[in-house]
């Protein structure tokens, strides 16, 4: 599968239908828009304004390449429902959109494989990733502050086919001073 490049539409400081014919004429293909809150997040938008926005974009010669759902959820606690419900109805969003994929951030791995924490962490991801099992989207973390393999150990362990990677390799190089060609 060919994954196009999204634009973020936030970038451009403009509201979304703006943003869309900014990210058109610079020769975009792909949009990736916060959806955590604001005028794109699921609970502003009905069923009607989704198809809208779709067409809209579709019409601008654009598709969604992911949503960006990241607002800072807690997946190392027992007390994240709410986020859970969030986060679920930020992938109907993408599915409305026809994207398959969202993108956020877990959170530093805990090194310590038996604690509390990462177990939490497995849970939370299982339960994002059964739901994206079941509607077609993929839940991608972003590389981030640990090394690839403590990622991709923590995703080993979730059993769910849609928890997925979102690969950054400036974060890799960055945060976890990881070369990104091995991380790959």
């Amino acid at each position: 599968i060919m994954m196009k490049i999204g634009v973020i539409p936030d970038s451009f400081l403009v509201p979304f239908k703006e943003a869309v014919i900014l990210a058109r004429d610079i020769g975009a293909k792909g949009l990736q828009p916060y959806v955590t809150k604001g005028e794109m997040a699921p609970e502003a938008l009905t069923k009607d304004d989704r198809h809208d926005i779709l067409d809209y974009v579709r019409k601008n010669g654009l598709e969604f390449s992911a949503l960006c759902a990241d607002f800072g959820m807690n997946f190392k606690t027992a007390d994240n429902e709410e986020e859970i419900k969030h986060t679920m109805q930020m992938m109907d969003l993408a599915k409305d959109f026809g994207t398959g994929v969202i993108t956020t951030h877990i959170g530093k791995v805990p090194e310590d494989e038996e604690c509390e924490e990462y177990y939490y962490m497995v849970k939370t991801i299982e339960k994002l990733g059964k739901y994206g099992d079941e509607i077609g989207v993929c839940f991608a973390t972003e590389t981030g502050p640990e090394m690839s393999a403590a990622l991709k150990g923590v995703l080993d362990k979730a059993d769910t086919k849609s928890a997925k990677v979102n690969l950054d390799p400036a974060n890799l190089l960055m945060c976890a001073g990881e070369n990104p060609v091995n991380s790959v």
